[in-house]
């Protein structure tokens, strides 16, 4: 497991943006980020949507959803360029 980039606040609701710096992205590279989440009882559908946007590399995104199986969700978002 990698470093902590980011921590919200366990009653954060609704939609949060921020920005984090990360290592130089280049073409041909890949980038791995572990997401663990948790919502209040009782499940219900919730997602996370990332979006990156490295310097002169298309943006890509990608979103996961709990399906409202679990008040949780962790998981790996994968981003190659």
């Amino acid at each position: 497991m990698g470093k902590e980039l980011l921590k919200l606040k366990p009653n954060c609701q609704g939609t949060w943006y921020g920005t984090l710096s990360l290592p130089t992205i280049s073409a041909g590279k890949t980038l791995e980020l572990e997401v663990q989440a948790q919502w209040p009882d009782p499940p219900a559908n919730q997602a996370i949507t990332i979006e990156m946007m490295p310097d002169g590399l298309r943006t890509s995104t990608d979103t996961q959803w709990n399906h409202g199986k679990a008040n949780e969700l962790h998981t790996i978002f994968t981003f190659q360029w």
